[in-house]
C-alpha cells in the first residue's frame, strides 16, 4: 500500500508512506523531500505524518527550527526594495523558478497595492526570461540609452540567452539561431545544425547560404542535444544544437545547455567584427525574415488525449495530401508541418502536439500581411470537427 501526502512544499510535492508486509512482519516506510511552512500565501499547509517505523528524508535544514513568531516577508522586502531604490540601485533576488519565484511576485504585487515603497512609482519588476517581450523591450531600451555595442537577457539558471544588437533589434529566436550558427560554419563548413520545429523557412535557406546543412528536429531543448549526439555518433560533424526559446549546446562544451557558452562565444565575434571595421548587424543581413508569426493553443478535453490529438494530426495531413495550395513538409519530426502558397497564407504553419501538455499547439509564419490570419482561419475550420478540442 503506498500513499502520497501534501507536505507543503511546492505545488505537486509529496511524502510517500509506504505500508510493506513480508511474512508475518509489517512496516510502514516514510520517504519525504523538504518540508514546508505553515500559513504560506500561495501553498497549503503540510500534511504531518504521524507514525512510520522508518523515515527517509532530506534534512538539510534538519538541525534548525522555525522561529515561533512569524517573519513579516512583505514588510520586511518592502524595506529593503526602498532602501536599494532609494540609493539609487536595482535589486537582484536569486528565487527558484517553480513556487518562490511566485511567492516573491505576490509580495511585490502586495507591496505596490498597499503602497509599502514610495517615491517611485510603479517601479519595474522582471523575472528573467530571453522570450518575454516586456524583459526584451526593457534591455533594447537600455542598449540604446547607454549606446552599448551588446545587450545579453538570461533567464534565471543562465541555460537560455536572449540578446540584444547595438541598434536595440532583439537577436531572439531565428536571429539568433542564424547568428551563432553564421559564426560556427565560418571555422566548419557543411556542418548540420540542429534545430526545434518551429523556425522559419528562411532559416534553412540561411543556414544552407553559409554552407551548412539543417535539421529541423522537435521541441524540447533535451530533443535537439539527443538528436545532435546521435549525429555526431554517426561521424557526421553536428557541433551545434539550438532552441529559438534560446536553449543552445555545443559539442565542443560537452553537449551542455549553456546560455552563457553561447552568449561568450557572440561577444568574441562582436569585437573581433569590430576591430575590423563590421558589426554582428551586418552578419544576418541576409536572412529572409516572416512578415508574420502566430502561435495558438488548443486544449484537448480527455485524460488520455495523446492518440486523440494524434488522430486529428494525422486527419490533417490527409487533408493536406487532396488541398490545392497546402503542401505537406517532406522532411518533418513533429506534427504536421504545411507549406502555403500565396493565395492560402503564403508560408507555412506547423500543428503539433505539446512537449508537456495536453494541447495542440500551432505555429503560422506568412511571408505577407493577413497570411497567419488566412491560414488560422483554414485550420480553425478543420478543427471544428473535433469537439474535444477547446
Amino acid at each position: 500500500k503506498i500513499r502520497f501526502t501534501d507536505v507543503g512544499h511546492l505545488l505537486g510535492s509529496a511524502s510517500i508512506e509506504v505500508w510493506l508486509t513480508e511474512g508475518d512482519v509489517s512496516r510502514k516506510v516514510v520517504f519525504s523531500g523538504d518540508i514546508g511552512n505553515k500559513n504560506q500565501p500561495l501553498i497549503k499547509d503540510p500534511t504531518y505524518t504521524k507514525e512510520a517505523d522508518y523515515v527517509v528524508m532530506e534534512s538539510t535544514y534538519g538541525d534548525r527550527l522555525h522561529p515561533e513568531s512569524r517573519t513579516n516577508y512583505v514588510e520586511e522586502l518592502a524595506g529593503v526594495i526602498q532602501e536599494t531604490l532609494d540609493a539609487g540601485g536595482n535589486l537582484v533576488i536569486p528565487s527558484f523558478a517553480v513556487g518562490r519565484t511566485q511567492e516573491i511576485l505576490f509580495f511585490i504585487r502586495k507591496i505596490k497595492a498597499d503602497n509599502l515603497v514610495t517615491g517611485h512609482g510603479n517601479f519595474p519588476v522582471y523575472v528573467p526570461n530571453p522570450e518575454s517581450s516586456v524583459m526584451i523591450d526593457s534591455a533594447a531600451e537600455r542598449v540604446k540609452q547607454t549606446k552599448a555595442d551588446f545587450g545579453i537577457v538570461f533567464d534565471t539558471d543562465v541555460d537560455r540567452a536572449g540578446c540584444i544588437l547595438s541598434d536595440g533589434r532583439e537577436l531572439n529566436r531565428n536571429r539568433l539561431v542564424a547568428m551563432i550558427s553564421a559564426v560556427i560554419l565560418e571555422n566548419e563548413p557543411g556542418a548540420v545544425i540542429v534545430t526545434d520545429s518551429v523556425t522559419s523557412a528562411g532559416l534553412t535557406k540561411f543556414i544552407e547560404a553559409h554552407g551548412g546543412k539543417h535539421i529541423r528536429f522537435k521541441r524540447g531543448y533535451k530533443n535537439v542535444i539527443n538528436k545532435q549526439i546521435e549525429i555526431n555518433k554517426e561521424g557526421i560533424d553536428c557541433p551545434l544544437a539550438i532552441e529559438t526559446s534560446g536553449h543552445a549546446a555545443f559539442r565542443e562544451n560537452y553537449y551542455l545547455d549553456d546560455g552563457a557558452y553561447l552568449v561568450t562565444k557572440l561577444i568574441i565575434k562582436a569585437a573581433l567584427l569590430k576591430k575590423s571595421g563590421g558589426s554582428l548587424e551586418s552578419f544576418i543581413s541576409d536572412l529572409e525574415e516572416p512578415a508574420e508569426e502566430l502561435e495558438r493553443r488548443f486544449k484537448i478535453d480527455l485524460e488520455d488525449f495523446k492518440p486523440y490529438g494524434e488522430k486529428v494530426i494525422a486527419d490533417l495531413k490527409a487533408l493536406a495530401e487532396e488541398r490545392d495550395g497546402w503542401q505537406a513538409e517532406k522532411i518533418n519530426y513533429e506534427g504536421i508541418r504545411i507549406n502555403t502558397d500565396k493565395d492560402n497564407g503564403d508560408g507555412w504553419f506547423l500543428l503539433r502536439m505539446s512537449v508537456h501538455d495536453p494541447i495542440l499547439v500551432l505555429n503560422l509564419e506568412s511571408n505577407t500581411a493577413g497570411g497567419t490570419e488566412k491560414m488560422l482561419a483554414d485550420v480553425t475550420e478543420f478543427l471544428k470537427a473535433y469537439d474535444k478540442l477547446n
